[in-house]
């Protein structure tokens, strides 16, 4: 690993932009900086630096040794991590990839219990849909992907089937809505509506249920406010006449404490469950921690159906 020592003294001072600054920096002598540089220009046969009045900066040759180093470096890192992972459960860190309709009544519970068993596991939680999250897959960003079903599944993914509870549509309790006990989406729409991104299949089956409203998906996407934060989405249903789709298990207490109500289950179009998944990168095992969280996830699933 003394190539990577050098290489990252390179970096630095490519950072720094000052010998003195980076050697400052890494906690080495000036003159140990030097020598690293002069010694790989030595070897290799060019400059790799050259000072300029304002700092020290890379040469054409420079900058693609340190534009292959840093990739490097990342790559190794990247694998460190991974191995830590996949020796055990008691360190590393896992990095999880969630859909905001899920995180806070799905995964946080899951989360919560691993962390309990297991303390010095880290986690790194990136909340968004598939369509943003598929690239952070590929790219070994995140180790799993919790959320609603795709509406294509990636040939280079491995899916883990999940069934989720269907949203409930919530009004504050003193909704002008709620004196009326019949309503549908055309009522609905007299009001600001808030939804997180949705697959197309998920608006497809709002549509088919309200055709003589909204003729199209794109319609009836253009019709919804988009926020990713349940936690803001409640605080607008709160202070205003907005309806939004929400996970039941988020806006429970709301419901026991009345301000919060839900609209009559006849107006949702979804039957018993829809689908979601857990993803992961096909032919990269999944490690350890994050093969336990997925258990998790589907023991937690499992206990809310059964309460639900």
């Amino acid at each position: 690993m003394d190539s990577f020592n050098d290489y990252r003294q390179l970096l630095a001072l490519e950072d720094a932009g000052n010998f003195r600054k980076a050697a400052d920096r890494l906690g080495i002598s000036h003159s140990a900086l030097s020598q690293t540089v002069s010694k790989m220009e030595k070897r290799l046969g060019v400059s790799l630096f050259v000072r300029t009045k304002l700092a020290t900066v890379p040469t054409s040759y420079g900058q693609r040794l340190m534009d292959a180093a840093r990739l490097a470096i990342g790559e190794v890192g990247e694998a460190e991590r991974e191995i830590s992972l996949m020796r055990n459960l008691e360190a590393g860190r896992l990095i999880i990839g969630s859909d905001p309709n899920v995180s806070e009544s799905l995964l946080a519970p899951a989360l919560s219990q691993l962390m309990r068993e297991y303390p010095k596991l880290h986690f790194s939680v990136r909340a968004h849909n598939w369509v943003t999250m598929v690239e952070e897959l590929r790219a070994r960003r995140i180790d799993l992907y919790l959320g609603l079903a795709p509406d294509r599944r990636e040939s280079d993914f491995v899916y883990a089937d999940l069934s989720f509870l269907p949203p409930v549509v919530t009004c504050r309790a003193s909704h002008p809505l709620l004196c009326n006990p019949a309503t549908d989406a055309t009522d609905w729409t007299e009001y600001p509506i808030i939804g997180g991104e949705a697959p197309d299949w998920f608006l497809s089956a709002l549509q088919q249920k309200y055709p003589e409203r909204f003729r199209s998906i794109e319609a009836l996407r253009s019709t919804f406010m988009i926020a990713q934060d349940l936690g803001l989405v409640r605080q607008m249903l709160l202070a205003t006449d907005a309806l939004a789709m929400m996970p039941l298990p988020v806006i429970e207490e709301d419901l026991r404490a009345g301000q919060l109500a839900m609209l009559p289950p006849a107006s949702s179009p979804f039957a018993e469950t829809i689908p979601g998944v857990i993803a992961s990168l096909a032919g990269r095992p999944l490690p350890p921690a994050a093969a336990k969280l997925s258990r998790l996830v589907q023991e937690t699933l499992a206990l809310d159906q059964r309460i639900g």
